[in-house]
């Protein structure tokens, strides 16, 4: 097994929100995550027991080939709530600086009033957070649970990477389509995600100071 634990006390509760998520995962679908043992506490601070999993990180081409079974298992991770989107970009509108003009057309995507479902989700499920099993794969690093906490967005992030989309439109006509069919979500549901997806994104690259907002107002809002 592998035994984590944080530097500093203060890292305790990030620390057991990443256990929390990783056993919800694990319980949702196997392939999402390494089982975990047992917590307790190790030179005054908070640790917990994964399984050990062996695999290599995925490759590009692992990633092609696994895609539909990853957007499946992401698909049963649980779902806890919903949100208009509408209420989303309310929020948000303030926070855009005037001057960037990508924010405005991604909030105006929002604004058409569909609901987004919330729940569990890794928040960074790109390929290096996954290992390629011989006949499987792994969900790993589970620490930046709950900082985008919608349903499938993981998926929509995995794909938007895999297919190398930078628009709307082009997650419209390449990857909306078989998005829709491997996780079961509506046209105006995957359109709204991948807008909320790229403010997430635009603001962390780009206006790191307001990221930290953006994250605070959305998890208050749902």
């Amino acid at each position: 097994c592998v035994v984590k634990l944080m530097r500093d006390t203060r890292f305790d509760e990030k620390l057991r929100r990443e256990k929390n998520a990783q056993e919800e995962a694990y319980g949702a679908d196997k392939r999402a995550g390494a089982r975990v043992y047992g917590e307790g506490a190790m030179f005054g601070r908070y640790a917990y027991a994964e399984e050990f999993v062996a695999g290599e990180l995925m490759s590009f081409h692992a990633a092609q080939k696994q895609e539909e079974q990853i957007m499946r298992a992401v698909a049963t991770f649980p779902v806890r709530g919903q949100v208009s989107s509408r209420a989303i970009a309310e929020v948000l509108t303030p926070l855009a600086p005037p001057e960037n003009p990508h924010l405005p057309p991604l909030l105006e995507v929002l604004t058409k009033d569909v609901v987004l479902r919330t729940g569990l989700a890794h928040g960074d499920m790109g390929r290096p957070n996954l290992l390629s099993l011989q006949n499987s794969f792994r969900i790993i690093d589970w620490e930046r649970a709950g900082e985008r906490p919608f349903h499938l967005m993981d998926a929509v992030y995995f794909m938007m990477r895999l297919r190398k989309i930078s628009s709307v439109s082009e997650w419209q006509e390449r990857a909306a389509p078989d998005f829709e069919r491997f996780t079961g979500a509506s046209k105006d549901e995957s359109t709204a995600l991948y807008a909320l997806l790229m403010c997430y994104q635009i603001f962390k690259r780009k206006y790191a100071d307001r990221y930290d907002a953006v994250v605070v107002v959305i998890q208050k809002l749902i």
